[in-house]
C-alpha cells in the first residue's frame, strides 16, 4: 500500500504509543479504500467510524449504483463530498445518467478537479443520449488516467493542453473527431496508452506519436465508420484492433512492436483491395513476440494465381514465439492457409487455434489446391513445444492439419484438445480411439496429450 508523502508526515507525528500509530496507519489506510469500503470498515471502532470523510478513492461507479434510485445516488454523493475533508482525491469514478441533474453532476467534476484527482472514470451510459463533459475537466494537469464512455464534449474543437500529466486515455462511444485525436497527440506528451472503442465520429485515423517517448499501447476496436488507420509510432508495444478490415499504413519503424491482435470480422465485400490490405500487413509484424488473428487474416494471405502461376505470399516471421487463430464462421480459411503460415515461423513455441463452431470447407477447391499441397509441403517445426486445439469437432479436415503439425512438431510437449461438445455423445465415444491414433502420429517421444472435458476451458 502506497502511502501519499503529504499526508503520512502530518497524520503520524500526533502518534503518542505503538496502539495509538497502529490506529493512525490504519486510519490512513481507510482513506485509500474506496468510499464504500471505507464505510464499511469504519464499524471496526468508533475510533474510525468517520475516516471516509477523508477517502481519496470516491468510487461511485456501477456496482455503488446497483439498486440506487436517482434520488438516493444524488443525495448520498452530495453528502460524502460536503463532509470530505482530505485534502487530495485520487480517483473519481461516476456511473449515472445526468439528464435532470446536469449542474450538480459537472460540480461533482468539479470537486474532484480541485482536489487535484489523478484518475477519472465517467460513465454516461444509463442515459439515453451522449452527455457533455465540462471544459475544465480537460484543464486539469494533475489527471494521469481518462476514461470516459457515453459522452461528449461541450465545444466541437478544443484542445488538450491541459492534460499534461496524462498517461492513460480511453474513450468508449465518445463523440469525438480525427481531428480530436490529433489534438490529443499534440497536447498530451506523456501519454502511454490509448483506447478508442465503438466512437463512430472517427473516420482516418492518424496516430501521430513520433514526439512521444512512453507512446505503448494502442487499442482501437468497433469504430465501424473508421476507414483508414495510420500509425506513426516508433514506441508502440502493443497493438489490438477489432473490427472489419481497413487499411493499414504504418509510416515509422514497428522494431518495438511485440505483441498484435487483428481480430478481423468479415465484410460483406470481399475484394481485391480487402486482399491488398492483408498482404501488406505481415511486413509490419516482422518484430511481433506474439500474434492473435482471426482466420480472415489468413484467407487474405492464402495463395493465389498471379500470372497463371498458384503463388504464396514470402514472408518471415523470425521473432514470432506464440500465434493464436480464432475461426470466423464466415471465412473460407482451409487447413493448407493455416500451415503455409506457420511454415513461415521458423521460431514459433505456442499455438493455439480456437475453432468456435467453425467448420472447414473441403469442397472442390480444397481437394484441388488445398489438400494435395498440404500433403506435400515439406517443412519441419523446430521449436514447437505446445498446441492447443479449441472447439475440435474431429472432422477430416480438422484432423488431416492435426495430423500435419503431430508428424513435423519433432520437439512438441504438449497437446491440448478440448471437443465441441455440442457433440458431446459422438465425441466420448470416440476418445480413448482417438488418443492411441494421435500418438502414433506424433514425431515427438515426449508428447503429452490431454483431451479436455472441461467445457469451460
Amino acid at each position: 500500500m502506497v502511502v501519499g508523502r503529504e499526508v503520512w508526515p502530518k497524520r503520524i507525528q500526533r502518534s503518542r504509543g505503538t496502539d495509538d500509530l497502529s490506529e493512525d496507519v490504519l486510519e490512513i489506510i481507510f482513506s485509500y479504500l474506496p468510499i464504500k469500503s471505507a464505510v464499511q470498515m469504519g464499524v471496526l471502532s468508533s475510533r474510525f467510524s468517520n475516516s471516509w470523510v477523508y477517502c481519496q478513492n470516491l468510487d461511485f461507479g456501477k456496482n455503488f449504483a446497483r439498486g440506487r434510485s436517482t434520488e438516493d445516488f444524488t443525495r448520498i454523493v452530495d453528502q460524502v463530498l460536503n463532509l470530505h475533508l482530505g485534502s487530495k482525491v485520487c480517483t473519481f469514478q461516476l456511473f449515472f445518467d445526468p439528464r435532470q441533474k446536469i449542474r450538480q453532476v459537472e460540480e461533482w467534476i468539479r470537486f474532484a478537479v480541485k482536489k487535484g484527482v489523478e484518475e477519472v472514470d465517467i460513465d454516461f451510459s444509463p442515459g439515453k443520449n451522449l452527455n457533455l463533459i465540462p471544459d475544465f475537466l480537460l484543464d486539469c494537469g494533475s489527471l494521469k488516467v481518462l476514461r470516459l464512455n457515453f459522452c461528449e464534449f461541450l465545444r466541437p474543437s478544443f484542445s488538450f493542453n491541459g492534460l499534461l500529466s496524462l498517461t492513460t486515455l480511453s474513450l468508449t462511444r465518445v463523440g469525438i473527431t480525427d481531428n480530436i485525436i490529433q489534438s490529443v497527440f499534440n497536447s498530451c506528451l506523456l501519454l502511454e496508452n490509448l483506447d478508442l472503442n465503438k466512437c463512430l465520429g472517427i473516420r482516418n485515423l492518424g496516430i501521430s506519436a513520433k514526439n512521444l517517448r512512453r507512446f505503448k499501447v494502442l487499442k482501437v476496436t468497433d469504430c465501424y465508420n473508421l476507414s483508414l488507420l495510420y500509425i506513426d509510432a516508433p514506441t508502440l508495444q502493443s497493438l489490438h484492433y477489432s473490427g472489419k478490415v481497413r487499411r493499414f499504413i504504418f509510416s515509422s519503424s514497428t522494431l518495438n512492436l511485440k505483441y498484435a491482435m487483428l481480430n478481423f470480422s468479415a465484410s460483406m465485400s470481399k475484394g481485391i483491395e480487402e486482399n491488398l490490405y492483408m498482404r501488406n500487413l505481415p511486413f509490419y509484424l516482422a518484430h511481433v513476440n506474439s500474434l492473435t488473428v482471426t482466420s480472415i487474416f489468413l484467407q487474405g494471405l492464402s495463395p493465389k494465381y498471379v500470372d497463371g502461376e498458384f503463388r504464396a505470399i514470402q514472408i518471415r516471421l523470425y521473432n514470432l514465439k506464440e500465434f493464436q487463430l480464432l475461426m470466423e464462421k464466415s471465412s473460407y480459411c482451409n487447413p493448407f492457409d493455416i500451415v503455409i503460415f506457420l511454415k513461415n515461423c521458423p521460431f514459433l513455441e505456442r499455438i493455439i487455434i480456437d475453432l468456435k463452431g467453425f467448420s472447414f470447407h473441403c469442397g472442390y477447391y480444397w481437394e484441388l489446391y488445398g489438400k494435395k499441397p498440404l500433403v506435400q509441403l515439406d517443412c519441419k517445426f523446430h521449436n514447437l513445444k505446445s498446441v492447443k486445439l479449441k472447439g475440435f469437432k474431429f472432422e477430416e479436415c480438422e484432423l488431416l492439419l492435426l495430423k500435419f503439425v503431430l508428424e513435423k512438431a519433432i520437439v512438441l510437449e504438449d497437446l491440448s484438445l478440448v471437443p465441441d461438445y455440442k457433440n458431446r455423445k459422438t465425441c466420448a465415444a470416440m476418445i480413448q480411439m482417438y488418443h492411441q491414433l494421435f500418438l502414433s502420429w506424433c514425431a515427438s517421444a515426449k508428447t503429452k496429450i490431454v483431451i479436455s472435458e472441461n467445457q469451460k476451458d
